[in-house]
């Protein structure tokens, strides 16, 4: 397992830092999108959204149910989903200022009485035991340094039956040059990335912690290109040049620093390691148990 070591502060301060700048890069929604399917997605947003949607898919739900949202960032898949479903949002991230952009943005589109967020931190929730229906975390897994800690609070927080839906990238093969190693650890620690796992761990990490696999899809292939996927590292080392703020300016990198970080990540192309997984699960007992 791939581990960095970014404390929760640190994470926090980061995604307060750069909060606004990612989502000028990557649309409103701050995860991966899906670029596959049978029409070709736009734009970024376009593309996030797909993702938002094919990991709602994955949740079991009714309408009138609370979701709990793990990591929320500045709202929007939250906000997607409580129309969606016609279900109440939680959003938890350890960003102060997500909060306070998702909270604005919350009543800017008249959904404060359906969707809330708050500070926290989900190694340690801060919610009774058996209050939600269902939850999600969407790509915000990677940044917590023990997914069974998480998963098991989860689990905790879930009412018997209750349905969970994640999307997690995921280590295919360990196999790399050491000038990838080098650059897929330099990533990780300025991005702050503390826990990628190898993909045939997941099904014991979910068992672990209370939950059943109802499936386990790998959709690295179909990543947003300027992000994560595999076949994408050049053109995210081609977008970030064209957004310093995100790596130099906020981390304090050098001009050569900030050029030899990139062409790093260029190395990657093609590399076939990365991983993404979209998994739905749930716990032991009814399912869809009501409110």
């Amino acid at each position: 397992m791939t581990m960095g070591k970014a404390t929760p502060d640190e994470i926090a301060s980061a995604y307060d830092g750069i909060a606004d700048n990612l989502g000028e890069v990557l649309g409103s929604s701050l995860h991966m999108g899906y670029w596959g399917g049978p029409e070709p997605a736009l734009t970024i947003e376009d593309a996030s959204h797909r993702m938002t949607d094919l990991i709602m898919d994955g949740l079991d739900t009714s309408p009138g149910q609370r979701v709990i949202d793990i990591g929320c960032g500045t709202g929007s898949p939250a906000m997607r989903l409580a129309r969606a479903r016609n279900v109440t949002v939680v959003g938890v991230t350890i960003s102060g200022v997500q909060v306070d952009i998702a909270t604005e943005r919350a009543a800017a589109e008249g959904l404060s009485d359906q969707v809330s967020f708050q500070r926290a931190n989900a190694m340690e929730l801060p919610f009774p035991d058996a209050s939600f229906d269902a939850a999600w975390a969407i790509e915000c897994l990677l940044h917590m340094p023990d997914r069974l800690t998480v998963l098991r609070e989860i689990a905790r927080v879930l009412r018997p039956g209750g349905s969970l839906a994640l999307s997690d990238p995921v280590l295919r093969s360990p196999h790399m040059t050491g000038e990838q190693r080098e650059a897929l650890d330099r990533y990780y620690d300025l991005f702050k990335v503390v826990n990628v796992p190898p993909i045939d761990d997941y099904p014991g990490i979910l068992r672990d912690s209370g939950f059943q696999l109802d499936r386990m899809t790998d959709v690295g292939d179909h990543l947003d290109p300027h992000r994560w996927g595999p076949r994408g590292w050049r053109v995210l080392s081609e977008s970030l040049r064209q957004n310093p703020a995100l790596t130099a300016d906020k981390y304090g990198l050098t001009p050569e620093q900030h050029d030899a970080f990139l062409t790093g990540l260029a190395s990657m192309e093609g590399l076939p390691a990365q991983g993404y997984l979209l998994v739905s699960a749930h716990l032991a007992g009814a399912r869809g148990g009501s409110r």
